[in-house]
């Protein structure tokens, strides 16, 4: 899952993603999602949580100030950090960070455009069944982990047990519409998680 991490002259130019109509980069997506392990989602979970706001800070100083060049759409966030993967090819704990973002990033943009869109949503649905289960760890495998800030962890801070993880993930990271997939439900009542499907 860490390839793209090789030197840009070796790897392939991710930016190219981008280019994909839906259903091929939603495809992608979950690809390059479902290859990782239990703790790769739940380090992406991390990232998407933290992206948000990120965006927002990126979007507000851009408007502010233009002789800043910062990122004010998404995509052009994602180009960033891949740019900024690029420049710290020598630092591994910042290139690992930046990559969790770019998943994360992807997953977002992915949400965006296929949630509502029917032959799609299926496979929405189950790239955030591997996030919850990524936050089943919780609170365990992210209270020593060195990769994010203590404000960065504070999103989960309330998290006391898997079971609670998963339903934060559920209930309140993944999109509403999404709670009341079929596939969302089983696995929900699989671990026991219940569903607000109304607010």
């Amino acid at each position: 899952m860490f390839s793209f991490l090789r030197k840009k002259e070796s790897r392939p130019d991710l930016s190219a993603v981008l280019a994909l109509d839906d259903t091929a980069f939603v495809r992608v997506v979950l690809n390059s999602t479902t290859i990782g392990p239990p703790g790769a989602w739940l380090m992406t979970a991390v990232g998407y949580e933290n992206l948000g706001p990120m965006l927002s800070a990126s979007q507000y100083f851009a408007d502010r100030n233009r002789d800043i060049n910062l990122p004010k759409t998404l995509d052009s966030f994602i180009r960033f950090i891949l740019n900024s993967i690029d420049k710290h090819s020598g630092d591994e704990i910042a290139s690992r960070r930046l990559m969790w973002f770019f998943q994360a990033a992807l997953i977002k943009r992915a949400t965006e455009r296929g949630i509502d869109q029917t032959d799609l949503k299926n496979t929405i649905a189950e790239i955030w069944i591997c996030l919850a289960k990524g936050c089943g760890l919780l609170p365990t495998a992210l209270a020593e982990n060195q990769l994010w800030s203590a404000s960065e962890k504070e999103w989960f801070s309330h998290v006391t047990d898997g079971n609670a993880g998963i339903s934060y993930c559920l209930n309140h990271m993944m999109p509403k519409a999404l709670r009341k997939h079929p596939s969302v439900q089983a696995f929900a009542d699989s671990e026991n998680v219940f569903l607000n499907v109304f607010f």
